[in-house]
């Protein structure tokens, strides 16, 4: 309120022509401060219509465009001005130039207009706004010409400035706390950036003071200060700058609350204020706030293992910067994507980023630069196999320790020396680093969440190192220690998308370093317990690893099912993190002694290890490492996607990952449910083949699970089910009646641009126009009246019917089965890209995609995705595919049906309606899909046709369906048609 009564006493006073410039200036940011700058404006642009040649007004209408984020308005008036004689207006509208381009980091152009400024204000000796010129020409020159450069011209701006001018004086200390801060002198930095804040404050000037606080900020975060004060400090400059209606400032705030909040390990939040920070710059029309957001949502996807995300960000944000000449955020940038580089195995690109960034680091005396630019060339190096080269480079690193605040500097270079201590086969020196950062997390432990994250990191190298000494107890000691380190990061973490990238957090550095490093590590030391006889013990060490999100879901949809509404309400605010399953448990769930469990665990440079788990226990076989398999897998898929003969290599692969499980299955034995790792997520194991030349699938019924300790929840839950179910026949008996059952097929797609579906839609609509567009599904169409014949209860909704607001409106939990025959589109490296698309109408885009998926609620025994690629998605490093399965198992499925590939429109129908022929049947989904492809295989079509379908979750599902009228004779004659009318080639991808 007091701001706004300045202002409103200021405004008439600016009426007069001739007032002086600084105090236009000021009456300007006032304005803009206390809600006048309407009002003001207006009167200043009446006086320009009355008189062109009004300078004070045309600054005052420049100072305010500029302050409004207009700069195409503030850049003309400013320049119209500088154009006319060689006044103190020309010098501030110089100023207010300089001041516009280094807000959006234009850096080159902003010194030359700040070296103008000064030229002018020396002709005119005008010393204020000398020293205002210095103070900014200080800020700009010194991020690119180095730290000495900033402190002489802070010094001369020191003699310069008048102690009247508080604002000047507050921008001054503000500055040099910051250099204090740079050479490693804490505090006297914080105690200047204190004096700069009250300066700012008694010139009632609250840019400046939001300035202030934003640097206390920096200086606290740069040195370690405690965990919550650099967030404070942000958060205070955040409200500051909202005060001061200065957007384009709070977006710059929003950027180091964000790393402070990355260095709380509160992710979430994280990521929610960088989102703020990149609409604010936008809005702002500020490309430099812009590349900031994208490089911290950069940063954010390189922590989680999301490389795909990461390099999108971070190619956005070196393009704005290299549009604007921000050297210092350009190189920032190019540390990540050198990051980028070095886990993609490009080491040249690699090496490159980090020697420019080294050259100038040294130039400008930036030691955290320096430091960082030298762990680059270490791991590049380390790739090569270079082991001196890789020394000399962290000997250099390490040179830089005394100059760099805090012990996590110290920390990484022990992390480094670790690493290439373990690559060099110097397994005691390996030790003793690994050990002794333990003992620095217990000393100085830091934030929780950033402790549990390392100490899940380290511990589990340590695990491999044991392993590799063959000190097999220590190493399953290290992996228990580092799981319970893990649950404790998860559960602090309060977003459910990086609840489910907790597993495969790692360093930013160390995940660059070592993409795989984490899983071959894991994955060698699992191998090393199975060796020393521990099966049981590593098989539950394994399970604690496996899809801990999608569990914890589970356990909380039972739950919620469970409660009362009220408690259920409440208890959707609360992550509590579900128990895995022990070996004896998911044992005891097996069904019956027809049904075994595989389960796969493996690295990119470590042993494959299969555990088969059957009702009497767990065994376990030690195979060659997966890497050696990854691009046969890849090569396998694509054979059979393509119709060509791949029995040669379906032998190869069946040799490598069934012959050694064999021994330890019998006879008995029809079912298989396979607990995939790493490239075994895509593989078609039914199309597999045997020492005997027969097809995998001719032997057993193949499923796929998440892990075991999800099935295992699914067959607990039937159990439950089924004994509810008896006692209420008991009470009640009668016939069984026929699932109800919704299908919904060739839906109306529309994919405008003109739409306003806003930018989920365009992402997905992209993600459909690479995938081939979207044509009508006739076979779709007829593929769902066809299923519909096996409920008399059947829900058939097709074209505008078969909408996505029907979807998220409907009650779902009456159908026992849901079949989806329409377009698909998934990503293998973006889960943002996964869709399923049907009608849009009624505020829908028409799109599906995972999030909206697992908020359905179903009760449904049976999903069926007949769609293209439906069953794949991102592979997550502990927690598996995720796509379009895992969100229908969270929403209810106990078991869907989904293909690894692209299937054809009229092909997939009659596979379909032999699928259903045999549940109708009563036989198992699983056992009921082993019967529709023994069928195919029959008939002589080839793998494309069936192996692409595959059964996911609970495989033992039975599903009450009925006959067609007519009976087996009728249901004959119509697949003798279908194989007669659609050829298995026929009709467009789904």
């Amino acid at each position: 309120m007091l701001a706004l009564l300045v202002c409103l006493l200021l405004a008439p006073s600016a009426a007069p022509a001739g007032e002086p410039p600084r105090a236009v200036v000021r009456a300007a940011t006032r304005a803009v401060e206390g809600d006048s700058a309407t009002r003001l404006g207006a009167q200043w642009s009446a006086r320009v219509a009355r008189d062109s040649g009004d300078r004070a007004a045309v600054l005052g209408v420049a100072t305010l465009a500029r302050l409004r984020y207009d700069y195409p308005t503030s850049e003309r008036l400013y320049r119209r001005l500088d154009a006319g004689p060689a006044d103190g207006y020309a010098l501030y509208a110089r100023l207010g130039l300089g001041e516009g381009l280094e807000e959006r980091r234009f850096t080159p152009a902003a010194v030359a207009e700040f070296t103008r400024a000064r030229a002018l204000a020396r002709t005119l000796r005008d010393d204020g706004a000398a020293a205002h010129a210095l103070v900014w020409l200080a800020s700009s020159r010194g991020k690119t010409e180095g730290l000495d450069v900033l402190g002489a011209l802070l010094d001369t701006t020191a003699r310069l400035v008048p102690d009247s001018a508080f604002d000047v004086r507050a921008l001054l200390d503000i500055r040099r706390g910051l250099l204090y801060a740079l050479r490693g002198r804490p505090r006297e930095a914080q105690a200047t950036v204190d004096s700069g804040i009250a300066l700012a404050r008694r010139a009632h000037a609250l840019r400046i003071e939001g300035d202030g606080y934003l640097s206390l900020a920096k200086v606290l975060l740069l040195h370690n200060a405690p965990f919550d004060s650099g967030l404070v400090a942000a958060h205070r400059s955040a409200a500051l700058y909202e005060q001061a209606h200065a957007n384009g400032a709070l977006a710059n705030s929003l950027i180091w609350h964000s790393y402070a909040l990355e260095s709380l390990g509160r992710y979430a939040e994280m990521r929610e204020v960088a989102r703020r920070a990149l609409a604010e710059g936008e809005a702002t029309h500020a490309p430099s706030a812009v590349a900031d957001a994208h490089r911290l949502m950069g940063l954010l996807a390189i922590n989680f293992g999301d490389w795909a995300a990461a390099a999108q960000h971070l190619d956005r944000a070196a393009a704005l910067s290299l549009a604007t000449g921000d050297t210092v955020n350009l190189l920032l940038t190019r540390k990540f994507q050198g990051f980028a580089a070095l886990a993609g195995g490009d080491t040249a690109r690699a090496r490159r980023l980090a020697t420019e960034r080294l050259v100038w680091s040294r130039r400008a005396q930036d030691f955290n630069g320096i430091f960082e630019s030298q762990r680059v060339l270490a791991a590049v190096a380390q790739r090569e196999r270079d082991w001196t080269a890789a020394a000399s480079a962290l000997a250099a690193a390490r040179a830089q320790l005394p100059r760099l605040p805090g012990a996590d500097y110290r920390d990484e270079i022990t992390d480094d020396e670790a690493r290439l201590a373990v690559a060099r086969g110097d397994l005691a020196t390996a030790e003793r680093a690994l050990q002794q950062y333990i003992r620095n997390l217990a000393v100085a432990p830091g934030d929780p969440t950033e402790t549990d994250f390392v100490g899940f990191d380290v511990r589990i190298r340590l695990a491999d190192v044991h392993a590799r000494r063959n000190d097999v107890a220590r190493a399953e000691a290290e992996m228990a220690a580092a799981l319970d380190d893990v649950e404790h990061l998860r559960a602090r973490l309060s977003d459910t998308e990086l609840r489910t990238l907790a597993f495969q957090r790692a360093h930013v550095f160390s995940a660059a370093a070592e993409p795989h490093g984490l899983e071959d590590a894991w994955a060698r030391a699992l191998g090393a317990i199975v060796g020393g006889g521990r099966a049981i013990a590593a098989f539950d060490l394994a399970e604690r690893w496996r899809a801990r999100e999608l569990m914890d879901r589970l356990d909380r949809a039972d739950a919620l099912r469970a409660a009362a509404p009220a408690v259920a309400r409440a208890d959707t605010a609360r992550h509590v993190a579900a128990r895995s399953l022990r070996a004896v448990d998911v044992a005891a769930a097996l069904p019956d002694d027809r049904t075994a469990l595989l389960a796969y665990v493996g690295g990119a440079g470590a042993p494959l290890t299969v555990f088969v788990v059957r009702r009497d226990g767990v065994r376990a076989r030690v195979l060659p490492p997966v890497d050696s398999l990854a691009d046969r897998v890849t090569r396998f898929g694509r054979l059979l996607e393509s119709g060509v003969d791949a029995a040669r290599l379906g032998r190869t692969l069946g040799a490598a990952l069934l012959d050694p499980a064999m021994p330890l299955l019998d006879a008995r034995v029809t079912r298989l449910v396979v607990v995939p790792d790493g490239p075994l997520h895509r593989l078609p194991f039914d199309a597999l083949r045997l020492a005997d030349g027969h097809l995998a699938v001719e032997r057993w019924a193949f499923g796929v699970a998440p892990s075991a300790s999800v099935v295992a929840t699914l067959w607990q839950r039937s159990g439950r089910e089924a004994r509810a179910t008896r006692v209420v026949r008991a009470a009640a008996p009668a016939a069984p009646a026929a699932a109800p059952l919704l299908a919904l097929g060739n839906p109306t797609v529309r994919l405008s641009r003109a739409s306003a579906g806003g930018a989920a839609e365009e992402t997905y609509r992209d993600a459909f126009d690479a995938s081939g567009g979207l044509p009508p599904l006739r076979g779709a169409e007829r593929e769902v009246a066809l299923v519909a014949r096996y409920s008399p209860s059947a829900d058939v909704r097709v074209g505008d019917a078969a909408s996505a607001l029907f979807l998220k409106r409907a009650d779902l939990r009456r159908y026992r089965v849901l079949h989806f025959a329409t377009h698909a589109v998934v990503d293998e490296r973006s889960a943002a890209r996964t869709a399923l698309a049907l009608a849009p109408g009624g505020g829908e885009s028409g799109f599906v995609g995972p999030g909206d998926l697992a908020a359905l609620r179903l009760d449904a025994d049976l999903v069926v995705l007949s769609a293209c690629r439906s069953a794949g998605g991102v592979v997550v490093g502990g927690e598996g595919i995720q796509g379009l399965t895992a969100p229908f198992l969270e929403a209810g499925a106990r078991s869907l049906v989904a293909t690894e590939w692209r299937i054809r429109d009229q092909g997939a129908v009659p596979f379909v309606d032999a699928f259903y022929a045999a549940l109708a049947r009563g036989l198992p989904v699983a056992d009921a899909l082993r019967v529709a492809k023994l069928d195919a295989v029959r008939r002589g079509e080839p793998p494309r046709t069936w192996a692409a379908f595959v059964a996911v979750g609970d495989p033992l599902v039975t599903v009450p369906l009925k006959t067609p009228a007519g009976g087996v004779w009728a249901g004959l004659v119509q697949r003798v048609m279908n194989a007669f009318a659609t050829p298995g080639r026929g009709g467009a991808p789904r």
